[in-house]
Formats: structure tokens, sequence, C-alpha cells
């Protein structure tokens, strides 16, 4: 009965050196598989290194070294003023952004903000109204290929006072 397991703890030792002899063949030919692999790779990237070198570069003080403006366009001031509600007072104005307040009906400044976007040629893409107890939210947005627009118009339940904000 020793003798029996002796030959199969044996047998069992002798298949774990095998193994372990093919998994290490495999695996050195599997590194050296990897290293052809990394030295093509870096063949390539010094191919494109060499290849940037070779491209020319434009002198400082040439033209076409000049910076562009790739900023997109600011709307002048007069243009924020395009979109002053009519029976409405200046809180604050800016380049791009204008505050007013009115005592006209919300409702009425919204229908005016749309069609003013509408004969600005901008298509209102975004309009949320929310009118909660008297609290009234109301944003418009609209928007052309190059100038967008956004209104918001507020007013607190208790108070006649509408806040209107625009910004572009």
């Amino acid at each position: 009965m020793h003798i029996g397991a002796i030959v199969i703890a044996s047998v069992i030792v002798l298949t774990g050196i095998f193994y372990r002899q093919i998994s290490s063949r495999n695996s050195t030919s599997q590194t050296a598989d990897e290293q052809d692999v990394l030295s093509e790779e870096t063949s390539n990237e010094e191919d494109v290194e060499n290849t940037i070198s070779l491209t020319p570069t434009n002198p400082p003080n040439s033209p076409t070294s000049a910076p562009t403006n790739t900023s997109t366009p600011t709307i002048n001031n007069s243009s924020i003023n395009n979109y002053m509600y009519p029976n409405s007072s200046v809180v604050s104005s800016s380049n791009n952004f204008l505050s007013l307040t009115s005592e006209d009906s919300a409702d009425v400044i919204t229908d005016w903000y749309k069609n003013k976007i509408d004969s600005e040629g901008m298509n209102v893409t975004s309009f949320v109204t929310t009118n909660t107890n008297d609290n009234v939210l109301n944003k418009l947005v609209g928007a052309d290929g190059t100038n967008e627009v956004s209104v918001e118009i507020s007013k607190i339940s208790n108070s006649s006072t509408v806040h209107i904000e625009v910004s572009i």
C-alpha cells in the first residue's frame, strides 16, 4: 500500500515538472514574440519621429505662424439693447448681459421675447414655463448658427415686479 502511494506521488511530481517545463518554453517563446512586437512598435515610432523631424517648420516671424483668433464672436452692447423689453427699467447692463424689471404680466413679457427671438431669425430652441403658487419662472433660449440668446423671466408671488435677465 505504501508502494502504491509512493508511485502515485512520483507520477504527480513528474507530471508537474513536465508541465512546468512546457509552460516555461511557451512563456519564453511568448516573451520573444512580445519583444518582436515591441521592437516593431519602437521602429514605427522612430519612423514617425523621423517623419516629423523632416517636416519643414515656419520661421517665427513668418505670416503663417501668426496666432489665429478662435474665440466666439461677441455681440456689442447695442445688440444687447435690442433685447430690452419696451415697458421695463434697466437694473444693470453689460456687453453680454441685461437685467430688467417690469410691472407687465410675465406671460405678456414671455410672448414679447418669443416674438423678438423669431423676428431676429432665431429658433426658440428651449422654452420652459413654470408657474407654481403665483411664482413664475420662464426660460427661453434662441439660437441661430452663430449667436445664442437666453432669457429668464421670473416673478415672486405677492410681488407685482417681474425680473428679466437676458444674456447673449
